[in-house]
């Protein structure tokens, strides 16, 4: 159950990082008119079914559940979740795995859940293999990159931003698979360890930041 809240996170940004004006979205919602009319709920003209949900900056505060509504949306392909205050929420709990309902937002190309109090280990959002953007600057999630060594299933992706978490190890060293890759976020983590030479052979990088960490080594010409 989430609440309206004064007490949210005061910087509210959209994806460009110019700042937007935080709005209680869900004060238009009423159970008695069909939903895909409510602020920040996009629907299917020809289904119906909700396709993207955007609510982000919206004043919310809360926790999220397994049974929680979000999950059941199978076609959802965006969601927006930036610019509230989830504190004590886990996307992946420590003490157990991700609650199953997740893994129903199979569709899921655009996920942002910035600026929030999330917490989790990172290596969870590989699940996710139709991500086009993949947005989670500002929280405390932790753990490895590891997982970007096996993951082959974000070819697609072009964005992914997990500045400011407390992700510690290493960069891995033979990552492929993220050719289209367009904007690469590491910053004000906690990763150290050599910066291995395949970022510098993204052919579609455009926006690198590696900023505030440990690293080390040459920086090399960019392919792109």
């Amino acid at each position: 159950m989430f609440k309206i809240s004064r007490y949210v996170p005061g910087n509210c940004f959209d994806i460009k990082g110019q700042p937007i004006q935080s709005y209680p979205q869900t004060l238009s919602w009423n159970k008695s008119t069909d939903c895909c009319s409510w602020d920040g709920v996009y629907c299917d003209e020809t289904t119906g079914k909700v396709i993207e949900l955007n609510l982000t900056c919206s004043k919310l505060q809360g926790k999220f559940h397994s049974n929680s509504s979000v999950f059941q949306l199978s076609n959802l392909k965006r969601l927006d979740l930036s610019g509230n205050n989830f504190s004590g929420s886990y996307i992946s709990p420590k003490f157990g795995p991700i609650p199953k309902p997740l893994f129903n937002l199979t569709n899921i190309g655009f996920l942002d859940l910035g600026y929030n109090y999330l917490e989790g280990p990172i290596s969870d959002f590989f699940r996710f293999g139709k991500l086009r953007l993949l947005l989670l600057a500002n929280n405390n999630f932790d753990g490895q990159l590891e997982f970007l060594s096996f993951n082959r299933s974000w070819t697609q992706l072009e964005a992914l931003d997990f500045s400011f978490n407390s992700i510690t190890g290493s960069i891995p060293s033979n990552v492929s698979g993220l050719q289209n890759l367009n904007s690469l976020r590491l910053s004000s983590n906690q990763l150290n360890g050599i910066i291995p030479s395949w970022i510098f052979s993204l052919p579609s990088l455009e926006w690198l930041d590696l900023s505030d960490n440990h690293l080390s080594g040459n920086i090399q010409e960019f392919k792109s």
